[in-house]
Order: C-alpha cells, then structure tokens, then sequence
C-alpha cells in the first residue's frame, strides 16, 4: 500500500483508534434511547466504525499534502482539522437524509433513533477530526514525508495518463448524458417499493455536500454520481434476479459511499482554475482524491466485516456487497461527471 498511498500509509494509524471510539460512543448514545434505538442500534455503530476510519484517512492525507507544500507539522496538522471537519458533518447530513427515508417492515424508524444517530456521526466524525489531527500535530514528522508524497504525485500522474486521451470534454458531456438518461430509465423500470427512496436520499447526500463543502459543484457531482450509482447498481440487479439491500442496510452502505463521494468533490473543489481545461481538473483531482476513496473504502469494508463477523449486525453483510457496487460504479463514473459539470458550468 505504501507506493499506493505514500506517507499516507503510515499518517493514518489513529484512524482505526478514531473508529473504535466513534462506535462506541454511538453505542453508548443508541443504548439511552432503547427500543427506539434499537433498530438503528447495528447499522449506527456500524456507520461509526467505517466513518471514524475514513476522517482519519482523509485527515492524514490532508496533513501529508500541507506539509508537502512547505509547512511545519502543527500548521499542517491545523490545516488537516479545517479541511476535514467539513466532511464530519457531510456524513452527519447524509445520515440524516438516508435513514430518515428508510422504511423497515415494521414501518419507518422511530424519529429520536434517526435523530439520535445522526447526532452520534456528527459528534463522534468531529472528535475523529480532532483526535487525528493532534496525534499528527504531536508526531515527530521528518522531510520523509514530503519526499513520499512527491513520488506518489508522480506516480498517480503517471498511473492515470492513458486516460487523458478517452475523457475529453464532448466525450464526458455524452457520457454523462447517456448515463442520466439511463439512470431515468432504472428509476422507472425499479420494482422495489423502496427504489424512490433511496433515490431521494441520494438526492439529499448532493444537496448535503453543497452545503457543507460550500460549492454548487460539488453538490451536483455528489448528486449526479450518487443518484446514478444507486439507479443502475438496482437495475441491474433487478435484471440478474438479485434482490438489492433494503432499509438500514441499503441507508448504510448509502451514507459511507456518499462520504467518499464528497472526498472526490473536495478535492475537485480545490483543484478547479480557470487556468486548467476540464479535464485536467478532473486529472488532478483523481491524483489527489483517488488514493484517498479506495484506503477509506476498504476501512467502510472492513467495518462491514467486522460487524458481521461479531455478530453485531448480521445484515452487514449485504450492506458492505451494496457498498461496494455503489461506491465503484460511483467513483469510475466520477471523472467523466467532473469534466462535463466543469465545461458546462464553466471552469474556476
């Protein structure tokens, strides 16, 4: 993993000690509400884990690309906190958006439960923020760092050359296009009484990401990728006969891949100039944000696992194959999305 993700590899252990804490204080929070916890009780904790492991991994790798650039360890790791916290509270909107959409057999969720683990992401992606930022902040960090960095720059540009010639601006724009109109199709065609709603929670994780990234853009690419992702990965597996997750599950698998999504806006967000063509707006941003999505995917992943493992939540399971369809649909269409928001809205 280290040629992969540079210092990253090393930065990032607080990130599973971010996650264990961020669960259990979901535990503890669910546990006060009882009964109408307890159906969130699994799928929460769970969401916790995985979100916990992902701040972490996105604080580390904000902190590398800072002191990259020139600066000590404490401004780095400042810098890390401010630009991580936003994407605490993105998962916190997200979370809100999807279960409160969520229906289970025995109806929808008690509202203090969704509201309850809402808060739960909110305070305990904060605390994820802050822990990882002073462990980095206390951490003997030498030019190493910024010398692995470099060479992961070189060698994710290098990596993602063959693509410059396939995603220009007109191919991204048909793709996109064709992608939306496919994504109308499955929203029709779905057979499941649940489709809608997670459609509309896709919607909602978009809107989210606006607001909390403070960009237009970056909400319609959170939207558009995750509206799009959801609608085919149900198509299709309504075609081969699989019947996808439903409720808490499907929420679950919803909220983390919409959180990895909005990592790939931030890192588009910052890297948009009006200097840099569509497309090399999309390249950077891949360069910066593509090592970031696949480490916190597979922490999303191994929360998943050890949810079922444990005997925590027997749906994780099914929840961690959804999320994974989702979140790799998601982040392939992700650049041609970039490149046709960025030349139909214009660059800067």
């Amino acid at each position: 993993m280290r040629p992969f993700c540079g210092a990253t590899t090393g930065l990032a252990a607080p990130a599973p000690l971010a996650g264990a804490l961020a669960a259990a204080g979901a535990a503890g929070g669910l546990a006060l509400f009882g009964a109408s916890g307890e159906a969130l009780y699994g799928p929460a904790v769970t969401l916790n884990l995985a979100l916990g492991c992902v701040i972490g991994v996105a604080a580390a790798a904000a902190f590398a690309e800072i002191f990259s650039a020139g600066a000590d360890a404490s401004v780095a790791a400042g810098g890390a906190a401010q630009r991580t916290a936003p994407t605490a509270l993105h998962a916190a909107a997200c979370t809100l958006a999807a279960f409160a959409l969520t229906r289970t057999p025995d109806g929808a969720l008690a509202l203090n439960g969704v509201a309850t683990a809402t808060a739960c992401v909110a305070l305990a992606g904060l605390a994820a923020v802050f822990l990882s930022a002073g462990a980095l902040a206390l951490r003997r960090t030498s030019d190493a760092v910024a010398v692995e960095e470099n060479y992961r720059r070189r060698r994710a540009r290098d990596a993602w050359r063959p693509f410059r010639s396939v995603l220009p601006a007109s191919t991204s724009i048909a793709a996109t296009a064709i992608m939306l109109i496919l994504t109308v199709v499955a929203a029709l065609e779905a057979a499941t009484p649940g489709a809608g709603a997670k459609l509309i929670a896709a919607v909602g994780c978009g809107v989210a990401a606006g607001a909390c990234y403070l960009s237009l853009r970056t909400g319609a690419l959170v939207a558009i990728v995750s509206v799009s992702a959801v609608g085919l990965v149900d198509w299709t597996a309504a075609l081969f006969g699989v019947a996808p997750p439903e409720g808490a599950a499907s929420a679950t698998a919803i909220v983390a891949a919409a959180t990895l999504f909005g990592l790939l806006g931030l890192t588009w967000r910052d890297a948009r100039s009006p200097r840099r063509k569509p497309h090399q707006s999309a390249e950077l941003a891949m360069v910066e944000g593509a090592y970031r999505f696949i480490v916190g995917a597979a922490f999303v992943v191994g929360a998943f696992a050890a949810a079922a493992t444990s005997g925590l939540w027997p749906e994780a399971a099914g929840a961690a194959g959804y999320f994974l369809a989702v979140a790799g649909l998601g982040f392939v269409l992700s650049p041609a999305v970039m490149t046709a928001v960025t030349a139909v809205a214009g660059r800067g």
